[in-house]
């Protein structure tokens, strides 16, 4: 089991079941999936196609009560066992202040009311 004291993130990461769209940057199409997990770093979810690392993304998240957009790099892209669908993780490149700190409370908020339930 992972704690905190053993985690290299600067930032948490939560589970989160959140809404978002995404199109790869010089292309039109509009992807929508959902996030698995969610940190004010990164994110990481389930894509229908392969998305080659380093490959830069624009993203609309839904946190609750806010859209923030977002500029991603993938990191990582693995394909998932016995599915045609891939597990991504992306690391954000660009986003405004304002949209980070609107993000990490939400994960603050999150993280309280878990522990607050014991």
């Amino acid at each position: 089991m992972k704690t905190f004291l053993n985690e290299k993130r600067l930032f948490p990461r939560i589970e989160a079941k959140l809404p978002f769209r995404y199109r790869v940057i010089g292309q039109k199409h509009v992807f929508a999936a959902r996030i698995k997990d969610i940190s004010a770093s990164g994110v990481g979810f389930v894509a229908e196609d392969f998305i080659a690392p380093s490959t830069d993304l624009r993203l609309e998240i839904g946190i609750p009560v806010k859209l923030i957009y977002p500029v991603a790099r993938v990191v990582w892209s693995h394909a998932i066992a016995h599915s045609d669908r891939y597990r991504v993780g992306i690391e954000f490149s660009r986003i405004n202040y304002r949209e980070r700190c609107n993000l990490a409370d939400y994960i603050d908020e999150y993280l309280f009311n878990i522990l607050k339930k014991g």
